[in-house]
């Protein structure tokens, strides 16, 4: 009983102790466990910071490629609304010079100066480039019809000016065809009709009249309203000055037909002073007569933009 006993209680301890290692085994495990979690969790805080930075750092990179590729297409706009700027104010530079000593432009000038400056300073505005090519062709467009309605005055002036010339002339003269009639008178006036179909003015209606040329005296006067007059006083004229003076009336028709487009020209203003007496002269020496008495003011220069005339072209 007693040996019995003794090893029972052996085992007990015995389990006891065994127990005893087995849960202090776990137990040991358990905290070995935590201990690992806390170093990994140690380590993969660290690891999600740096991939958040990452990840902010990707962000910003593309934040930035789309700013600059805004920034890139605002310019490459601006780039190619700027021709259609400069274009216009080539138009207003142009309607500017037709305008010399007939509108005054200054006004207009400077507003194209200060849409320049602005289109200068846009980097990334399009469409302020486009309002300010929009507001130069309007002041073009505005400078175009300010000289076109100041040619149009002209031209009417000149015409009202011919129409009282004409009226003079009826008031003095009957306005009939010279038929030759009365002594010599026919002699004269025949060989002016044969001058002047010579010269190349056969579809010209001539008259005669009695020397009143639009408020001054002259033996020989070409009408807007069609026809060219001679004055008995021509007879007594050298061959050559009748044959200039046929071409120089001859001259002034065709200045006639295409009086506005002369009147607008800027070399009708720079190298005849805008004076029909000179421009038909230098027509008459581009076709060979001279006999006018100032052959030396008609210039290289001015016979060959006259001699353009003649064919019904404004050189410039």
């Amino acid at each position: 009983m007693i040996a019995v006993s003794k090893a029972a209680v052996v085992v007990a301890v015995i389990g006891v102790t065994l127990c005893s290692l087995s849960a202090t085994s776990a137990l040991v495990q358990s905290f070995s466990t935590d201990i690992q979690i806390d170093e990994r969790q140690a380590q993969v805080t660290p690891a999600q910071l740096d991939l958040s930075a990452a990840e902010s750092v990707r962000l910003d990179a593309e934040t930035v490629e789309a700013v600059l590729e805004s920034s890139y297409a605002a310019r490459q706009a601006v780039l190619e609304a700027r021709p259609a700027f400069v274009a216009a104010v080539a138009a207003a530079t142009t309607a500017f010079a037709s305008a010399k000593d007939k509108v005054d432009v200054s006004g207009h000038r400077a507003a194209v100066v200060t849409a320049q400056d602005v289109v200068r300073a846009t980097t990334t505005d399009a469409k302020l480039v486009q309002e300010q090519s929009d507001a130069v062709t309007a002041i073009a467009s505005t400078v175009t019809a300010e000289v076109k309605a100041f040619d149009e005055r002209v031209a009417a002036e000149a015409a009202a000016r011919a129409a009282a010339a004409v009226a003079r002339e009826s008031r003095s003269y009957d306005g009939a065809v010279w038929t030759g009639e009365g002594a010599g008178a026919g002699d004269w006036f025949a060989d002016m009709r044969q001058r002047l179909t010579n010269v190349g003015g056969g579809h010209i209606e001539l008259r005669q009249f009695d020397g009143s040329c639009g408020g001054v005296q002259s033996v020989a006067c070409a009408y807007s309203t069609g026809g060219i007059r001679v004055a008995p006083a021509i007879a007594s004229w050298s061959s050559a000055r009748k044959n200039w003076a046929m071409v120089h009336e001859l001259a002034h028709t065709v200045h006639f037909s295409r009086w506005s487009a002369v009147a607008a020209s800027a070399g009708y203003a720079q190298l005849f002073g805008s004076d029909p007496e000179l421009l038909a002269n230098c027509m008459a020496s581009a076709r060979g007569y001279t006999n006018h008495g100032h052959a030396g003011q008609c210039t290289g220069d001015r016979i060959a933009w006259a001699a353009q005339l003649w064919n019904g072209v404004v050189a410039w």
